[in-house]
């Protein structure tokens, strides 16, 4: 089994996540995940959006929570719903993307869009995820330090294997300032709405499902 499914199947039942802060940068094809030491935590954020141009189709696993484990480049974040989708052969293999020598460890609260990526070749998204979508997610480590945790914090960054898109840990985006609760109102209305329109795709009910699309596209719009 891939290591990701282990990890979402093991990490998504009690594993990584994130929450959104900032505004999501403009390229549709970049992730940030950076963290911080605050008040006795540490907290990683991860903020961006993914390009699925060129990705074969998702496998949709159960799971949540949220965890890491920097020894094996493992980030994971599932924060609702107890589905998530995994696109396998999309990221280089190797030990290039370990983030320190700490081991496996489940945060303590996480909440945020689902996303995650480990050593081998998967990546997760949230389900029935729309291509250039800004997510975002935010995962505490309570009581813990860069250093109990086994992390060191040096930016670095890979590229998918397939698409454009790159990952870049440690690094904030660009476009970090400003208001997260207009955008926090504006995700989580989408996301209903992407539930409703698949469901009525489902039923066979056409026109509904379109005109919840348009209702989406001009949602998307406001979020620049």
């Amino acid at each position: 089994m891939n290591p990701l499914r282990i990890l979402g199947c093991a990490l998504f039942s009690g594993v990584f996540a994130l929450v959104l802060f900032t505004t999501p940068e403009a390229r549709a094809d970049v992730v940030y995940i950076w963290a911080e030491e605050v008040g006795g935590d540490v907290i990683f954020r991860h903020q961006g959006s993914i390009d699925l141009t060129g990705f074969p189709a998702g496998s949709t696993v159960t799971g949540g929570a949220a965890a890491m484990d920097p020894s094996n480049g493992g980030y994971v974040v599932y924060a609702t719903g107890g589905e998530l989708d995994v696109y396998d052969n999309v990221l280089p293999e190797g030990d290039t993307r370990t983030f320190g020598s700490g081991a496996l460890v489940l945060a303590t609260s996480f909440s945020g869009a689902t996303f995650g990526v480990d050593m081998s070749d998967a990546m997760a998204l949230p389900v029935a995820y729309v291509s250039g979508t800004p997510f975002m997610g935010t995962t505490t480590f309570a009581g813990a330090t860069f250093q109990s945790l086994g992390i060191t914090p040096t930016p670095f960054s890979f590229d998918t294997i397939l698409g454009t898109n790159t990952i870049r840990f440690f690094q904030t985006p660009p476009s970090s300032a400003g208001g997260s609760a207009p955008n926090l109102a504006l995700q989580a209305k989408i996301k209903k709405l992407q539930k409703l329109a698949k469901a009525a795709a489902k039923k066979g009910n056409k026109a509904k499902a379109e005109r919840l699309g348009k209702k989406i596209k001009k949602l998307r719009a406001l979020l620049g």
